[in-house]
């Protein structure tokens, strides 16, 4: 029985693995995506005893008894926040982050309620609320700025946009007759955010969220520069593009998959063998 539950194990870690590589894989092109990787962890061993002439062998660098382990369990997932290649566009809405910053985004959950989240995909976009129009994401969830307040378009030429290395923001009046000279939008709200892996759980939608339990000192508010040190920089009409390497997914699915098709070839002959047992049984 043991091998079964063994190879059963065995058979769900692997097939959390090939889900997590598959999602890697599908985000490919996603922009500002970062790889997971699975997390494993074995189960708890029995320990035998054996006989003492056994445990007394000359030469002998184990410890005493017998530890048999029962298999593996994959029991979650980490992130890679390695930084991504950075690609120019033609969009002066598209924006990509060099450094251990975040755009700052108010989400929404199934029931509506508002929640702030943080995200590394600056393929921006103009929304529109009623009569107002604001800078979103391609979600349509609205940027903030270093007040925490969407960042609002109305009135402005989004075309003509200008975004500094620090975020700041400047536009043309849509208008000839308001103006002709570049007005202040505000600043991109940009957090920098340390350990991230730590800090940070998936939120969906390419969008991060704070972690119950955060280290707050590792959180930092317009965190371009902090005490004279950069520690991110913007550049417009760019976009970060996803971590993954494919050519390491596709490695880590094949060796999955062998892992997957061994230990079904392992259930398969265990319940062959108790067969048999069961026969001689009879």
């Amino acid at each position: 029985m043991r091998s079964l539950w063994t190879s059963a194990h065995g058979m769900s870690a692997m097939q959390s693995q090939l889900d997590i590589l598959g999602r890697n894989l599908a985000n490919l092109n996603t922009t500002g995506y970062k790889t997971e990787d699975v997390k494993f962890k074995d189960m708890f061993y029995s320990a035998l005893t054996q006989k003492d002439d056994v445990q007394a062998l000359p030469g002998r660098l184990t410890t005493a008894g017998l530890r048999i382990g029962a298999g593996v369990l994959a029991v979650g997932s980490t992130t890679s926040f390695a930084q991504g290649s950075v690609q120019t566009t033609e969009s002066p809405l598209d924006v990509a982050i060099s450094g251990d910053g975040f755009f700052k985004i108010r989400a929404y959950d199934k029931s509506g309620q508002a929640f702030e989240s943080y995200t590394r995909d600056g393929s921006f976009k103009v929304g529109t609320v009623g009569t107002d129009q604001y800078l979103v994401t391609a979600d349509g969830n609205p940027v903030l700025d270093t007040n925490n307040q969407p960042i609002k378009l109305t009135g402005y030429d989004a075309a003509s946009l200008k975004i500094d290395q620090d975020g700041n923001l400047t536009a043309l009046p849509s208008s000839p007759d308001v103006g002709t000279t570049y007005e202040n939008l505000g600043q991109l709200e940009v957090t920098r955010i340390a350990h991230p892996e730590a800090n940070l759980a998936e939120a969906g939608g390419n969008l991060y969220r704070l972690v119950t339990g955060y280290n707050p000192q590792d959180v930092q508010a317009n965190g371009t520069v902090i005490g004279g040190v950069r520690h991110s920089s913007l550049q417009q009409r760019a976009l970060e593009m996803s971590n993954v390497d494919m050519s390491q997914q596709m490695t880590e699915m094949i060796v999955a998959q062998r892992a997957y098709s061994m230990n079904a070839r392992a259930l398969t002959t265990t319940d062959q063998m108790m067969g048999i047992a069961n026969n001689l049984r009879a």
